[in-house]
């Protein structure tokens, strides 16, 4: 049994030391890796209702695919269970002056889930219109809850651009309530 010489003995510790540097950097190239996707941070605002036992609002906003009408996209978390009763609002024009009052086609109650996460856009599409309503325009929407209060808050109006695309809101029989 041939002992090897020295240069073979460097030569093997390097080649393994290189192959694991090859193999750790070549992890981290992306191949569609999440942390290669570019981050969008939420568009729309959050809030919570009450102290305690209230809901939580996160990126509220509305999207606009026409002029005048838009549906609410939010998800909401009741820490019981509540229900959405009721969406109002004012449209401000560009000029941040009021505008003409929303109407809304929520006529039933959505029932909130304890505990569970609730993502409007995948339920009976709670719809809101205004002559003036247009993206880039900011409503201060009012939602109302059974029990857990109501909050209002400025909220923002986009234009459908492929990002919600794939959101189809399923559609709400009944007539539009004005209030």
């Amino acid at each position: 049994m041939s002992v090897p010489s020295l240069p073979q003995r460097l030569l093997r510790p390097l080649l393994v030391l290189m192959a694991g540097a090859s193999l750790l950097l070549s992890s981290g190239c992306g191949f569609d890796a999440q942390t290669m996707q570019p981050y969008s941070p939420a568009m729309g605002v959050s809030a919570n209702t009450g102290a305690d036992g209230g809901i939580h609002i996160r990126n509220l906003l509305l999207v606009s695919r026409e002029d005048g009408q838009a549906f609410v996209s939010a998800s909401l978390l009741a820490d019981r269970s509540a229900a959405l009763t009721g969406v109002s609002g004012t449209v401000f024009d560009q000029d941040n002056t009021p505008g003409v009052p929303l109407t809304s086609n929520l006529r039933e109650p959505l029932r909130l889930v304890r505990g569970e996460w609730a993502i409007l856009a995948e339920r009976p599409a709670v719809r809101v219109t205004s002559p003036i309503l247009r993206p880039a325009t900011n409503v201060l929407l009012q939602l109302r809850f059974a029990d857990a209060g109501s909050v209002e808050l400025w909220v923002p109006v986009y234009r459908d651009q492929n990002e919600y695309e794939a959101v189809t809101p399923i559609p709400r029989s009944g007539d539009v309530d004005h209030g």
